[in-house]
């Protein structure tokens, strides 16, 4: 990874592959706050368990999402609202109404954020919002 100086702005062009876009993304939060993205002990493990509990294999941006550190790190520098917001790997899960992967589930009348079953084998497979039927009319 190329470390970006303090006088170069972090995002003067988007790299065209996942692993140098996460690369600036976590530059970008560690200018922001000043701790470093660190990517957690047994990671591999645990997406490859993740993996056979889901019997699916993780589009490769998202494993690089948990992979990078950079899930922890959400977790850690947002707000109560939202802490527990980003899915654990061990609660990832297909949403029982559409069947989309979900990786993101916040408080009722915010839109869970997940992937469809047929864009699970593209690498950078887009991200919908999954509204729930809840309290705000979703």
């Amino acid at each position: 990874m190329r470390t970006i100086p303090e006088t170069e702005p972090i995002f003067a062009a988007i790299p065209d592959s996942p692993e140098e876009r996460f690369d600036l993304v976590k530059q970008f939060a560690l200018r922001w706050s000043g701790d470093p993205v660190v990517p957690p002990r047994g990671i591999a493990e645990r997406i490859a368990a993740a993996e056979a509990r889901l019997r699916i294999k993780l589009p490769l941006t998202l494993q690089l999402f948990y992979e990078s550190g950079l899930r922890d790190w959400f977790a850690t520098h947002c707000d109560e609202l939202c802490r527990e917001d980003w899915q654990e790997l061990d609660k990832l899960d297909f949403d029982e109404r559409s069947g989309d992967l979900t990786f993101y589930i916040a408080y009722i009348g915010v839109p869970k954020r997940g992937i469809r079953p047929n864009d699970l084998s593209i690498s950078d497979p887009p991200v919908r919002e999954i509204k729930d039927r809840g309290h705000f009319g979703g």
